[in-house]
């Protein structure tokens, strides 16, 4: 499971595939205080050069190197049984993902 899309390195432009490399999910519970108790997951995209390329350098965020945050609200409750599922579905809810394809 990948996104794919067009990024431009040094002035050339190559088919980046973004997938999700590690997933966290993040739950506190502060003890009777619901007001401070988190969940969230976080995970790290990490840019391939090509389904089978090597690791793209040079600007890490850019380059989807970088770690996102978001709340799986309703995950289990929406039918999605798959955290990494919900993470390439928030992907694709961001700008910087709007015209990439699944693969």
């Amino acid at each position: 499971m990948a996104l794919e899309k067009t990024h431009t390195i040094y002035g050339a432009e190559v088919s980046g595939y973004y997938r999700v490399a590690d997933i966290d999910v993040v739950y506190r519970n502060f003890h009777g205080e619901a007001d401070l108790d988190e969940f969230f997951c976080r995970f790290r995209v990490e840019a391939l050069n090509g389904p089978n390329g090597a690791h793209m350098m040079g600007n890490e965020e850019a380059n989807g190197n970088t770690t996102y945050h978001f709340v799986p609200s309703g995950t289990l409750t929406s039918g999605i049984v798959s955290l990494p599922e919900a993470c390439y579905n928030y992907l694709k809810s961001l700008d910087a993902f709007n015209d990439a394809t699944d693969h």
